[in-house]
């Protein structure tokens, strides 16, 4: 091994079983040029061109959404700053270093792939938040369409009804008040999530006065003619619920009543419940094969009726 200042050892090797040390010495002005190369790794001529086409092709695809309105000018702001974005670190690379530089990595590549990973995670964060309130929005008109509806219905049935919306989790403001409770359909949404129907059994005992009636009338197990419902209850989803909530049930037997029924209901049941598709597209075919037989639409579907009266 030579000793001399000028060179340091670069690889070393070792094979004890053949007595054998190797060192591979260089001087430093021979690894100057290796070591200019790890300091600084830039994009390639082919890798630039490449980006600043494909940043071209995005901004003329924003441009087209917004020309075929499907997409609204205020969300494609910061698509097109992206494509600037994009265009503007392929022509000019020294601004990549100095990101690069600024973030403690010396491969623009990886500056590149951070900058664009914690933008698409700002994208995805902004537009769940646009989704949020969308869907609160959604489900507040869908709220006061069904109570238009409901008020019109009542008007050309010449009753007079106080229609209202509330969380029938809590039924808050409305203790004590109603005599008779009517539920056609609406339990039976909670089928899965058993400390909300044992919240809503004891939200109804608070709305009600003492010995009011409640009558139910809920989904249940099976079909008729292949017409069944994609959420159910069972028995126990009355008897192990309603007493322990100041409830005694005077009467609970299976039923069946009339529903409307038609290929655009299982439509809007299959987006409502994904996880229940298989059964609800079975009972889908079978209602296209006696569709023709039944009279506007109106079919028969097993349910749960359930009398009960409030006690204290």
């Amino acid at each position: 091994m030579d000793n001399s200042p000028w060179s340091v050892p670069v690889a070393v090797a070792d094979i004890p079983d053949a007595g054998l040390h190797f060192e591979i010495e260089a001087p430093p002005e021979a690894l100057a040029p290796l070591a200019a190369q790890v300091d600084h790794v830039s994009l390639t001529p082919r890798t630039r061109v490449i980006a600043a086409v494909l940043a071209i092709l995005f901004m003329v695809w924003i441009l087209d959404l917004i020309r075929r309105d499907r997409l609204q000018e205020r969300y494609s702001v910061i698509w097109f700053a992206a494509g600037l974005a994009m265009l503007a670190g392929a022509a000019f690379p020294g601004l990549l270093k100095l990101v690069a530089d600024a973030m403690g990595v010396r491969d623009t590549n990886v500056a590149l792939f951070s900058i664009v990973l914690l933008l698409l995670l700002g994208l995805a964060l902004n537009f769940s938040v646009i989704m949020s309130k969308q869907a609160a929005q959604i489900t507040r008109l869908a709220q006061e369409r069904a109570i238009e509806r409901a008020k019109e219905n009542a008007r050309k049935a010449g009753v007079s009804v106080n229609f209202l919306v509330a969380d029938a989790i809590t039924l808050e403001g409305l203790e004590n008040r109603f005599d008779t409770v009517v539920d056609c359909a609406f339990y039976h949404v909670f089928s899965e999530v058993p400390e909300a129907t044992k919240a809503y059994a004891r939200a109804l005992h608070r709305a009600t006065k003492p010995g009011a009636r409640l009558y139910m009338f809920e989904f249940g197990p099976g079909n008729i003619n292949g017409i069944g419902a994609p959420r159910s209850l069972s028995e126990d989803d009355f008897v192990k619920v309603f007493p322990d909530a100041g409830w005694e049930i005077t009467y609970l037997a299976p039923a069946t009543y009339e529903v409307n029924m038609s290929l655009e209901a299982f439509d809007a049941m299959l987006e409502r419940n994904p996880d229940k598709a298989e059964q609800i597209k079975a009972s889908a075919l079978l209602f296209r094969l006696i569709q023709a037989m039944l009279p506007n639409g109106r079919a028969h579907a097993p349910v749960w009726e359930m009398h009960a009266t409030r006690i204290d």
